[in-house]
């Protein structure tokens, strides 16, 4: 079809399906000739522009389909991704109960070698802070304000008393 065709040629049934932009501009070619014409249109223009409207209409619900089935499709995304994750959870549970199992037999023999599996245990030092502790200078400021557990070690270390908190001696699982 040529761009020089007329509004109900371009309208003709064909193989192929209208774009909305295209039945857009065929409204906008009647409307300027039912402008240039006083209001009147022939039968022809009146029959291409019901049909230009009615494709158009046909294409929105289309795309309205389509939007809704990829909405289904972000919903049915969004339980499978709380489906992973919470597997993902699980999964880790089991690692850290079993890695607590490990520990002691491991941190007893200090290093064993399995198979391809080297097994250690290295020692760690944690702060344990209490949920009320507001100590300015040990803090870090963000929205929220949060005890600097960095600070506190170094200042309970230093020999500085610090309120409700200790410095906790861990052993975590080395798995290589």
């Amino acid at each position: 079809m040529s761009s020089k065709s007329t509004p109900k040629e371009r309208l003709l049934p064909t193989d192929r399906k209208m774009a909305l932009y295209e039945c857009l501009e065929i409204e906008d070619e009647i409307a300027e000739l039912v402008a240039a014409n006083d209001g009147l249109i022939t039968e022809d223009q009146e029959q291409a522009l019901i049909l230009a409207y009615t494709t158009s209409m046909d294409r929105l619900e289309g795309l309205c389909n389509w939007l809704k089935r990829i909405d289904l499709f972000i919903l049915s995304c969004k339980a499978e991704e709380k489906r992973i994750s919470e597997m993902r959870k699980y999964a880790e549970k089991r690692i850290k109960r079993c890695e607590g199992w490990m520990t002691p037999f491991v941190q007893a023999k200090k290093k064993i070698v399995v198979g391809t599996h080297t097994l250690s245990v290295r020692k760690s030092e944690g702060v344990i802070v209490p949920e009320d502790f507001d100590d300015p200078y040990l803090t870090k400021t963000q929205t929220i304000t949060t005890p600097d557990k960095a600070a506190i070690k170094e200042a309970i270390k230093a020999g500085d008393d610090v309120p409700g908190c200790e410095i906790q001696t861990r052993y975590n699982l080395q798995r290589k």
